[in-house]
């Protein structure tokens, strides 16, 4: 199993999992540290292809075995010269993206590859690389207890990006004006991302809060159990896929 680690679903992917086969090894698609974040992310020429062929060099020399499966969620430093090196490694070969090439644009690199089966949440993806379509993922606990408190008229829980924190603003002020009881959070992991949305954030007058960590699994779950409704946005108007 090969991942990114996001939001603790790494985790709830690896006890998925580990429930259905008897050995699992778990790896992580990139470096989990804000620099190398920052590189990938900027696309950094020359310099985000060494650490990521880095990070997979040492990734492919510790696959000491043959595996039944490998299954690698929406990857997005893999170079695809070393997918051939762990489609050696194994006897089958499985790639879910949970992100559209609308905010992705080197999932179309994924097209037309030899022995793998690649799967997307996004229909236009799915019918425009040939790859399989597959709703997200939903764990086995993500259903309540108890659900019937509903004593938060609407929540908003998701990272921060320009989009979402406007709308967040907007939800806020609404809360604000109609005495609606909120749940309104958007964080930003990232040192810099959160230092970045907090000073726009300042310079646009919002009153929202920008939090630097994200909520945790369970407590994201309460929080939608207690709430009326769910707001939620997509990252760009042209994914068709939804969480």
């Amino acid at each position: 199993l090969i991942t990114p680690g996001f939001l603790g679903l790494d985790q709830l992917l690896y006890v998925a999992f580990k429930k259905k086969v008897a050995n699992l090894d778990h790896y992580y698609d990139r470096q989990n540290n804000i620099i190398f974040k920052f590189i990938l992310r900027l696309n950094v020429p020359f310099l985000a292809r060494f650490i990521s062929n880095r990070h997979y060099k040492c990734l492919t020399e510790s696959l000491n075995k043959v595996y039944d499966i490998v299954v690698i969620v929406n990857p997005e430093a893999l170079p695809l010269a070393y997918l051939d090196r762990i489609k050696k490694t194994s006897k089958k070969t499985v790639i879910y993206f949970w992100d559209g090439s609308v905010t992705k644009p080197k999932i179309k690199l994924y097209s037309g590859l030899d022995g793998v089966s690649i799967y997307s949440f996004d229909r236009s993806d799915c019918k425009k690389y040939g790859f399989h379509y597959l709703p997200l993922f939903i764990p086995e606990d993500s259903s309540p207890s108890n659900i019937s408190n509903k004593n938060i008229d609407f929540c908003f829980v998701a990272s921060c990006h320009y989009q979402r924190l406007s709308l967040a603003e907007e939800l806020h002020k609404l809360s604000l004006l109609y005495g609606y009881s909120a749940e309104i959070r958007i964080s930003a992991p990232s040192v810099f991302h959160f230092y970045y949305f907090r000073m726009l954030s300042f310079i646009r007058g919002y009153k929202v809060e920008i939090f630097s960590s994200a909520l945790n699994h369970q407590n994201y779950l309460a929080v939608i159990a207690r709430s009326k409704v769910v707001v939620d946005m997509i990252s760009d108007p042209n994914q068709s896929g939804v969480s």
